[in-house]
């Protein structure tokens, strides 16, 4: 059992082209950034991953997951608004998600380390 559950929302549909798919991130900066979190605190973590293409739990090596499938873009809103923080690109899915639940978000972006020795504290409230 985990002590918080960190959602992740993987959007690449339309981001792989949109503005010339500038703000597209590879999965792998995902699992980068929740490896991150799971090593910057001491509290066991386990993850939501919502995304708009299949995913598979072999993308997140090492790492507590669960991954919602055959969901729709509602279900996934309702579903990581109950995390106790989300990852992900900079979006207004993200953005709503985070309002509708009152959670803080911890956004990526490609080529940028995605946590610092702080990561933790967003998400656990203890290390706050």
């Amino acid at each position: 059992m985990s002590d918080y559950l960190i959602g992740i929302h993987i959007r690449h549909g339309n981001f792989r082209t949109f503005a010339g798919g500038a703000i597209f991130l590879p999965t792998f900066d995902y699992a980068q950034a929740m490896s991150e979190v799971t090593t910057s605190t001491s509290h066991r973590i386990s993850f939501l991953v919502c995304s708009d293409e299949l995913r598979d739990k072999a993308e997140f090596p090492d790492l507590d997951v669960g991954i919602a499938s055959g969901t729709s873009p509602a279900d996934d809103l309702a579903l990581l608004s109950r995390c106790s923080g989300v990852i992900g690109c900079y979006s207004t899915f993200a953005a709503w998600l985070c309002f509708a639940g009152d959670i803080p978000s911890l956004p990526i972006e490609s080529g940028i380390p995605a946590t610092n020795s702080r990561a933790a504290s967003a998400f656990c409230a203890s290390d706050r």
